[in-house]
């Protein structure tokens, strides 16, 4: 629950279905832009029920349960940054922290962006793409980072099924690094998972 204040109003106690308390800022300056296209405020049930339905595939989108998995289509380092600050201090997994990563940056600065070495497995992938960075330098970046465990599993899909696979009830499984990543496994991981 957020209070949301514009320049012409305050809505007390909206319910923001997403993850991350940035959302918040999102919302307000979304309703901040509507409210000055309509050059008016909006009624508070068209808000309560405008933003209770607001959905956001693939950003911090929960598909699975125990094991957690989420994916999130963190696709630069200050997304992967504000990735790791909502999946370890958000969702605070208990159990092993799993991280499948593929990107098309710099693999050096997402995976420190990512804290890779808070990670307990990191599985590298490359993004689908002609211009995602091969595995190998995504799992060599996340050594370098200090990754306690890394392994490649180039193919998206088969990493996600690596990662499940080797968690237990209690662990996380943190899917992310790219738009691409992301888009790639999602409806695959939604059947499987029953989302």
């Amino acid at each position: 629950l957020v209070d949301l204040r514009t320049p012409t109003s305050l809505y007390s106690d909206v319910h923001i279905p997403l993850h991350g308390a940035h959302q918040g800022d999102n919302a307000a300056v979304a309703l901040c832009a509507v409210e000055t296209f309509f050059a008016a405020p909006l009624g508070d049930d068209v808000v309560r029920e405008g933003f209770a339905n607001c959905d956001v595939p693939g950003r911090f989108e929960v598909l699975g349960v125990q094991p957690l998995v989420v994916i999130d289509g963190a696709h630069n380092p200050a997304g992967a940054d504000t990735c790791a600050e909502v999946f370890h201090n958000d969702f605070r997994p208990e159990g092993r922290r799993i991280v499948v990563v593929g990107t098309l940056r710099d693999p050096a600065e997402m995976v420190a962006a990512l804290r890779v070495d808070d990670a307990d497995l990191v599985v590298a992938c490359t993004a689908p793409t002609p211009r995602g960075r091969p595995a190998e330098e995504v799992a060599a970046a996340a050594v370098t980072a200090g990754a306690p465990e890394v392994v490649v599993v180039a193919d998206p899909a088969s990493a996600c099924e690596y990662a499940i696979a080797h968690a237990d009830t209690d662990d996380a499984v943190l899917i992310t690094g790219s738009i691409y990543v992301v888009g790639g496994v999602r409806a695959g991981l939604r059947r499987r998972l029953g989302r």
